[in-house]
């Protein structure tokens, strides 16, 4: 009778252990599958598409003002930001100028509406700072203590990513 029963505490210990590792493994992958904000909230789905193509942008923007060449600004931006990010980048590349540098990001929201996204971000572009592209020398007279700045960005679906359309300063945070 004793391993009958030895057997069946086995068995259970076994299936418990299992449904332990299923849950961690369950969690382990909602974890892999999320980021989370400045407000501690996690974005999972379409808004974590969102967060990774907002990044995607930036990092394409970086590139672009620092190599003067913004032909992938067209897999980021579409429209009236497309069309405001050429000019910028005209303008800078046009008086001899590249920016160099990060800028720190601090998402508050994102809300996805159908075809429609809006993330609002606190950012930080103190240390994205403008220099010569010849001489490689920090351009001076620019503001290098500029406040942070919290901003909205709208976006609108392309070919399963999600494009930046318009984006508007609200404030400094």
């Amino acid at each position: 009778m004793k391993t009958v029963a030895a057997g069946r505490h086995r068995g259970r210990l076994l299936l418990l252990v299992l449904a332990v590792l299923a849950v961690v493994g369950f969690v382990g992958t909602l974890a892999a599958n999320r980021s989370t904000v400045g407000s501690g909230e996690a974005f999972t789905g379409e808004r974590l598409r969102v967060q990774q193509d907002y990044s995607d942008y930036w990092k394409a923007m970086l590139v672009a003002n620092e190599s003067g060449d913004g032909s992938a600004l067209a897999d980021h931006a579409a429209g009236e930001q497309l069309e405001i990010l050429h000019a910028n980048l005209s303008a800078l590349t046009g008086a001899g100028l590249v920016a160099k540098g990060s800028v720190d990001h601090r998402i508050r929201s994102i809300t996805v509406d159908g075809k429609l996204a809006t993330l609002v971000d606190c950012i930080d572009v103190s240390q994205w700072i403008q220099y010569q592209a010849r001489s490689g020398r920090v351009q001076p007279g620019q503001l290098t203590d500029r406040p942070k700045q919290l901003a909205s960005y709208t976006f609108a679906p392309r070919d399963g990513r999600w494009l930046v359309t318009r984006s508007e300063v609200l404030s400094e945070c």
